[in-house]
């Protein structure tokens, strides 16, 4: 006890001499705040050195050239120094020539150069045309200027060439995306038609043996015919000698006995006639798969060209009209040239109709595209949380769907400004009703698209959340849209249009009143005209944006449908002829036969009068049965293979189709978003970022690293000044022993080491406001932490004296280097990474960045324990072996004085 209280005394002595010494409590005040300011200064320094990357200067000049593809001008070179106007994140400098850039970069007055080359934009491009050549970007960057100068401005020049490569992909993959998508949406209105044509080819490829078995029938039965000529040819002779009849019975009766033959051959003719609706059914179901393509390739063309057809009429009428009010004004003689006029007036009202209906058109189309939109962005945005990136996204589809809107609204005021113009020209209020709808159509229209343009505005400042509360107003928008639309619809629009203008046409016509109605109704007319062509206007640009060709008809069944039916009429003409014979004819000739078989049997005189009948007949119809099967025979040995061909490869084409594709699905995919795919494609991976432990700025995170800093600096220059022995009387000198002396000096030490940690720590908080998570414990661990350097700095000097005190500055060197303060220790050499673990200051850095970012107590109490073992080994020793070091180190102290050049 005596001992504590010795040197208590001892600490007490200490602060009453500084206190009643002026100087000497202004010295330790200063040595408690100035290390404190080396923290504050630097921390401040280097607070936030990346918001002010804007004052780096980046030279940069374009010689680009520009390039063409498909008759469009393309200059990248320009698009790049426009955006970079915009861009303030480096200080980009824009010269006027590549050597001004070269200069200025190797003077120093720029810290970079970027240079694009004359081919930029034609290299680009050359991937469109197939002889790939890569563009490159020139960047030149003065690394003597600054060390971290030219990190920064290397980060702008890659970013710079990811954007031009990202912008790339996206332009290329969302054109190939749109066209995917205008092919999907013609397959689909389609699919009906083609799904029909695919079933007639299957089923007429299935009946194929059954047609070739009747075709193999005609052509034996035309192969017959020589052999029935010859006998037709024998019965004639045989009439030629009738007086000798008696002569040639016998050939009568081979006659007779070739009849089951003409049965068998007529047997088959009627076989075949009963196909024939068969094969007038095959031949048309070829003429509609022909047809059909042929029609759906030319409506959307057709529409155009009517809306087109329908402003020249409007134009040609509107240029008229003042002529015939003009006329209508001067003399009442010229009704004959004003009726005149009437006939195009006419057209000019069919051509209302159809602005009206195709405005209508258009306007339903809009309202389903709105809903679709706000759908898929809805969609996006649950995946996960938004990034810069993604909300620029966003407002490029918010601008083009304003874009969409602001259309449609110019489009719905076309429309009531036409059917109030034509209800008025029509003297009535009968649209009255659907002009009210239209008007509702356009206000919610309008509130949809300024909720729209709101969340346009706003979007950079918005979370995710508030982003979704806005969205679900925009679809509760849409849907409301949408239904004052339905209501449009289904309000017989097109009927009341009808009449009006069947009113307005049939007021006109009334030859007797032709220049009152001039004078009263041209105005309400032209006006009427006028706001039709901006309608007919506004839907042609909407139908332009869809026009696509539509997949041709395949040449194999173009020509088994030119072929079959081109000969239809001759192949049915044949069969019903040879039909007509045997069921009309034929059985008259085999009575005839036999009873002249019988007769020349029986009654030979009486037989000649019905022979020669007979024989008549024969000859009159047998060049018709003839001509049949041959034609028939002729376009079954030439044309019928052909056609067989054609309906097999088609036959096959579909069955593959319908096993190994599925329509639907790739109308699907066609259909997909093109936005959406481009953007994957252009940037197919999302970085995600999850930060433990976030500080807000560089000054906040340098914070630790300073502060010990200055804790040691400061503990190492008080150990500088202030002495470690105590000046005591003789007697005192007995009375206290040096562990005494070196326990309470070293008391007095800590005290001071306790207030520079105070200090500085208080500053970082409230003066310097650094982040900090605990700032309770960012406190206490300074405080700790100040008083393990001041108890190693003050051993270290108190031991060894100068020596120890060169051991500090030695320990401090070492520190900021290996220390791992700034930068982690894995970049710096082997030797520093081998130190880095044996430096105290290792472990205070770590220490308090626990407290700055959020405590991981695992961690911090690794740090204390290292910390109090460094200060609790050092002191221990620094008071068992202190009182006998001491002796050597006077006598190597009394040496160097010796020199009379060290004290």
């Amino acid at each position: 006890m005596k001992h504590f209280k010795n040197v208590f005394e001892l600490y007490r002595l200490d602060w009453q001499r500084i206190f009643k010494n002026p100087f000497a409590f202004l010295l330790i005040v200063a040595m408690i705040i100035i290390p404190s300011l080396y923290a504050w200064f630097n921390i401040a320094a280097l607070w936030d050195p990346y918001s002010n990357t804007s004052e780096l200067k980046i030279a940069v000049y374009s010689a680009d050239k520009t390039a063409s593809i498909k008759d469009t001008k393309i200059n990248i070179g320009d698009k790049l120094i426009a955006s970079l106007h915009d861009n303030h994140n480096l200080g980009w400098e824009f010269v006027d020539s590549k050597k001004e850039l070269d200069k200025g970069v190797k003077s120093g007055k720029f810290y970079a150069g970027i240079y694009i080359p004359k081919t930029f934009s034609a290299d680009l491009l050359s991937f469109v045309k197939g002889d790939i050549k890569k563009p490159t970007i020139d960047y030149s960057v003065n690394e003597k200027i600054n060390a971290i100068a030219p990190k920064i401005t290397d980060k702008g020049a890659s970013t710079l060439q990811e954007t031009i490569s990202q912008e790339f992909v996206s332009t290329v993959s969302k054109t190939v995306v749109s066209e995917f998508n205008a092919i999907g949406i013609d397959l689909d209105n389609n699919l009906p038609a083609i799904t029909k044509i695919s079933n007639l080819v299957l089923d007429l490829n299935n009946n194929l043996d059954t047609i070739d078995g009747y075709t193999k029938e005609v052509v034996d039965l035309q192969g017959k015919m020589p052999e029935m000529k010859d006998k037709l040819a024998k019965a004639n002779e045989f009439i030629d000698y009738l007086p000798e009849i008696n002569q040639v019975t016998q050939k009568v009766v081979e006659v007779n006995q070739l009849l089951p033959q003409f049965d068998r051959t007529g047997e088959l003719i009627l076989t075949l006639q009963t196909k024939i609706p068969e094969i007038q059914n095959a031949g048309t179901q070829l003429a509609k798969i022909d047809q059909d393509f042929d029609g759906i390739a030319n409506t959307l063309n057709e529409g155009i060209t009517e809306a087109n057809g329908a402003l020249s009429i409007i134009s040609d009428v509107q240029k008229i009209l003042p002529d015939v009010t003009k006329l209508g004004e001067q003399a009442s003689g010229m009704v004959s040239t004003v009726k005149e006029i009437l006939p195009k007036l006419k057209q000019a009202f069919a051509a209302i109709k159809t602005a009206i209906d195709s405005g209508l058109n258009v306007i339903t189309n809009i309202a389903s595209t709105v809903k679709e939109v706000v759908s898929s962005l809805q969609t996006f945005i649950d995946k996960a949380e938004l990034t810069p990136e993604d909300k620029a996204t966003i407002k490029q589809i918010l601008n083009r769907l304003s874009e969409n809107l602001t259309s449609a609204n110019a489009l719905i005021g076309n429309l009531i400004d036409n059917l109030t113009q034509l209800q008025t020209a029509a003297g009535n209020q009968d649209l009255a009703p659907v002009i009210e709808d239209l008007k509702k159509v356009q206000t919610a229209l309008q509130s949809l698209q300024q909720k729209v343009q709101k969340l346009y505005d706003t979007i950079d400042t918005l979370t995710t959340e508030q982003i979704k509360q806005q969205l679900t107003e925009i679809s509760n928008s849409a849907d409301t849209f949408i239904n004052a639309v339905s209501v449009v619809e289904n309000a017989g629009i097109s009927d009341k249009v009808d009449r009006l203008i069947t009113q307005l046409s049939d007021a006109l016509d009334n030859a007797g009143n032709v220049l009152n109605s001039a004078n009263t109704e041209i105005p309400n007319i032209d006006g009427l005209l006028t706001s039709t062509s901006g309608t007919i206007t506004t839907a042609i640009a909407y139908l332009q944006k869809y026009q696509q060709e539509l997949p041709a008809l395949k040449q194999e069944i173009h020509d088994a449908n030119t072929i079959l039916n081109g000969n239809m009429d001759l192949i049915i003409g044949g069969i019903n002829k040879g039909a007509d014979f045997y069921k009309n004819d034929f059985p008259g000739i085999k009575e005839h036969l036999n009873k002249a078989t019988a007769f020349i049997q029986n009654d030979l005189p009486g037989v000649e009068s019905d022979l020669t009948k007979t024989l008549s007949m024969v000859n009159e119809k047998f060049p018709d049965v003839e001509t049949a099967l041959n034609a028939a025979s002729e376009l079954i040995t030439n044309d019928w293979p052909s056609i067989r061909v054609g309906i097999e490869k088609a036959a096959t084409v579909v069955k593959e189709q319908q096993q190994n594709v599925d329509l639907g699905e790739i109308i699907k995919l066609l259909k997909a978003d093109a936005n959406a795919e481009s953007d994957f494609l252009s940037k197919p991976v999302q970085m995600k970022q999850h930060s433990f432990y976030p500080i807000p700025n560089y000054g906040s995170a340098s914070a630790p690293f300073y502060t010990a800093l200055c804790l040691w600096v400061g503990g190492l220059l008080f150990s500088n000044i202030a002495s470690t022995e105590f000046v005591l009387s003789d007697k005192d000198k007995k009375r206290f022993s040096k562990r005494e002396q070196y326990s309470a000096r070293m008391l007095s030490f800590l005290s001071v080491g306790f207030f520079q940690a105070l200090i500085v720590a208080l500053g970082n908080l409230y003066l310097l406001h650094t982040y900090t998570a605990e700032k309770g414990w960012f406190v206490l661990m300074t405080i700790f932490v100040g008083l393990v350097f001041m108890s190693i700095l003050y051993i270290l000097a108190a031991v060894f004296g100068n020596l120890g005190k060169g051991v500090g500055i030695i320990l401090l060197v070492l520190s900021i280097s290996g220390g791992g303060g700034n930068f982690p220790i894995e970049l710096s050499g082997k030797f520093f990474q081998m130190i880095n673990p044996l430096l105290p200051f290792t472990y205070a850095v770590n220490l308090l960045r626990e407290p700055v970012g959020g405590i991981y107590w695992a961690n911090a109490w690794t740090y204390i324990t290292v910390l109090l073992m460094f200060g609790l080994v050092i002191g221990i020793f620094g008071i068992i072996f202190q009182p006998y070091i001491s002796v050597y180190v006077k006598r190597l102290h009394a040496a160097v004085n010796e020199s009379k050049f060290f004290h």
